[in-house]
Parts: structure tokens; C-alpha cells; sequence
């Protein structure tokens, strides 16, 4: 579904006058009326409505906007609403609708996920829900890590946009002051063993102050560094990065990217609790192996462990 030319009018928070509108759009003023309360009930935008002065946005809103966008090496598509940017690469990859490579970006989500089947909290025009899809060959080896060289990505990029404190906590959490501040998801289709297409999914919190359903201390960039962040150029920045790490991963593999993985690490060293279900393991971190594997210090013997229902937390007494 196309962004709505009436919001896009709007979007500068200012003023605009139902004649002025209904002119621009070539629609009645009542039509203007009827299409703001269709998008402020799908959207969950406020609009606010003066007698004499027409319809304002509460605050001015980016959207997002192709020719904003720098993109060198995939073709980028930006939809409105959808249930979930990776659901939605996948279907286009199944049913050959596009080829990978191609990124996917959208204003919103109503079924937006992460790990283990959490839901992803994904408000209107406020944050970045990015998919990229990538057909992968090599077998297995090109797999190895890729989640970790996605988050790794991610990292490098705020840190460029100035979040010294910003870091990486294993296995696809960004964290900035112990607090959630993006996640990846990676999902595969096909033969992993021989060629398959990897769907990176990346949710970013950029611009939300506020949201419910969120079942973990959460941050976005709005809030640490004190003013709204342009996702336009973020989406630049970001899909760069992704495109050199990967490159990297793909020409040498997993073990130098490993290693910058490592020092970006927020918990490397510390004690920690990694948990499957009712079993838990306590541990000191070492670092990751060349699968991408968190490797552990168990009562004095190093272990690795792998798998996506695995869930890691610090140990209290730490």
C-alpha cells in the first residue's frame, strides 16, 4: 500500500486548511475529513483539528523517502504498512516476485518480530524496519556469523553517528545504557548447504518515546542523544555498512569480523546466565567461536553453545 498523499502534505506539522488540501489532492474538504480518520485509525497518528486554521500532525514527521535513501549495490522499496518486512521479503522470494538481492523498508508493522517469537513493537514513521535479502552460496561456511556481522553493522553505524556507549550483546541485541536499542533477525530459505536466501531483518528504535508491550528496558536514539535522528540518512548509513561487513564475511568469512565482534562486546568477560527453556547454564564469557557460537567458561572448562531459542542474561552476582 502507497504512503497517503494527504499525510505526506501533513507532514510538516503546520496548518493546512481542508480547502487547501481537498485543492491540492483534488478531493472534497468532507473527503479530506473521512481520509484523516482512516489514517488516524490505521496509523495511530493525532491530527489536530482547529476551526479556522484546517489540520495539523502533533509533532512533523519524517518519511521515509526514496531519493533520500543511498543505496549502492540493491534496490530498495519503501511500503506503508505490512504485517513484517521479513514476512514480506520472504513471500516476494517464494512466489519469484523479486529476485535477491532487495531491501525492504516500511513505515509500520502490525506483526513485527524478533527472536524467539517476540513481538516487535513497531510504531508509525517512528522507528527503522528494514529487511535485506540475500542469496547466499558456499554452503553452510557463508552462514557461519551472519547474524553477529549484521549486528556488528549496526553498531558501527551509531557509533558514527556519535553513541560511544552503544555495543553489542550476543546474540542480535544492540544495547545502549543496558537497554534494547535494536535487534536483527536472520531467517533462511532454501538449502542452507547450498544456496539459500538469508532474510536480514533489522528493527531499530530511532524517534518512538513511548510504547507498551514491551517486555524489556528499551531506548531509542530520540531519547539518547536528546533530538529526533533523520531515518533517511540512517537507512544510508546502515544499508553501507551492511554492504562492506558483508562483503568482508563473504570474501574471508566469519574469524577477523569475529574478532571486532568481540571488542564490541558489552559483555565479554562478565558472568553470565544462558538459558533454553526450564535448563540454565552459569558462565563467564570468553568470546565467540568462528560459527558464531558463544563460547563459555563453565567450572573451569570452556564450552560452546549455538541456537536460536537460547536466551542470555547477567548473572545477578556479577
Amino acid at each position: 500500500m502507497a504512503i497517503s498523499a494527504l499525510l505526506i502534505c501533513l507532514a510538516d506539522g503546520k496548518f493546512h486548511s481542508g480547502e487547501q488540501l481537498g485543492r491540492l489532492l483534488g478531493i472534497s474538504r468532507s473527503a479530506v475529513w473521512k481520509q484523516l480518520q482512516a489514517i488516524e485509525e490505521k496509523t495511530g497518528l493525532t491530527f489536530f483539528k482547529v476551526p479556522g486554521k484546517g489540520y495539523r500532525l502533533a509533532e512533523p514527521l519524517e518519511l521515509l523517502t526514496p531519493h533520500l535513501i543511498k543505496c549502492v549495490d540493491w534496490p530498495v522499496s519503501i511500503l506503508d504498512t505490512i504485517d513484517s518486512t521479513n514476512a514480506e521479503a520472504l513471500r516476494r522470494v517464494l512466489n519469484g516476485a523479486t529476485q535477491p538481492p532487495f531491501v525492504l523498508l516500511a513505515e509500520h508493522q502490525t506483526s513485527g518480530r524478533g527472536r524467539r517469537g517476540r513481538l516487535w513493537v513497531s510504531p508509525y514513521a517512528k522507528n527503522i524496519y528494514l529487511t535485506l535479502a540475500l542469496s547466499i552460496q558456499g554452503g553452510v561456511r557463508q552462514l557461519e556469523g551472519l547474524s553477529l556481522v549484521v549486528g556488528l553493522a549496526v553498531v558501527i553505524t551509531l557509533r558514527k553517528i556519535g553513541l560511544k556507549d552503544v555495543g553489542l550483546k550476543w546474540p542480535n541485541d544492540i544495547l545502549l545504557h543496558n537497554r534494547k536499542l535494536a535487534g536483527v533477525l536472520v531467517e533462511i530459505s532454501g538449502d542452507p548447504a547450498d544456496i539459500c536466501t538469508a532474510i536480514i531483518g533489522i528493527g531499530l528504535n530511532v524517534n518512538m518515546r513511548s510504547a507498551e508491550n514491551i517486555d524489556q528496558p528499551w531506548i531509542s536514539l530520540h531519547e539518547a542523544i536528546g533530538h529526533p535522528v533523520s531515518r533517511n540518512e540512517l537507512v544510508s548509513g546502515l544499508l553501507e555498512e551492511l554492504r562492506v561487513l558483508l562483503g568482508l564475511h563473504q570474501e574471508q568469512g566469519f574469524a577477523e569480523l569475529g574478532k571486532r565482534w568481540e571488542e564490541n562486546h558489552l559483555w565479554q568477560g562478565r558472568e553470565v546466565v544462558l538459558s533454553s527453556g526450564v535448563h540454565q547454564v552459569n558462565g563467564t564469557v570468553l568470546g565467540i567461536g568462528l560459527d558464531g557460537s558463544l563460547r563459555l567458561n563453565v567450572d573451569g572448562h570452556e564450552k560452546s553453545f549455538s541456537g536460536g531459542e537460547l536466551s542470555l542474561r547477567l548473572n545477578n552476582d556479577s
